[in-house]
């Protein structure tokens, strides 16, 4: 499924203002931001940036709220669907699996 709604472009200019985000002129692709991975990993590392075992790159804003903000308003509400949706339409258990998963993990108080 492919997302470029206001919600994905909300997500990418948050990216964007913690220092995270795509170098097209570099060769990076120019990709939409839908997948549930890369949304884990953003929220990694807004988590190791808290934990202060990563450093922002030059020019980062990133606030101590960010985590919980980032979690609540766009990685949950996103996991929650997601999680649905592979539980509603895999037969495969580890796929099943992965749906728990991720549908618990949205569950986290942060």
């Amino acid at each position: 499924m492919l997302c470029v709604g206001k919600e994905f472009e909300e997500i990418e200019e948050f990216m964007k203002r913690c220092g995270v985000a795509k170098k097209v002129a570099a060769g990076q692709a120019n990709d939409p931001i839908d997948h549930v991975g890369t949304l884990c990993e953003f929220l990694s590392f807004l988590c190791l940036v808290n934990a202060k075992t990563v450093r922002p790159g030059e020019g980062a804003r990133i606030e101590e709220s960010d985590f919980g903000d980032y979690f609540v308003a766009h990685f949950a509400p996103y996991a929650r669907w997601c999680a649905a949706q592979i539980s509603r339409y895999t037969s495969e258990p580890f796929y099943g699996g992965l749906g728990l998963l991720l549908g618990y993990a949205a569950m986290i108080d942060a």
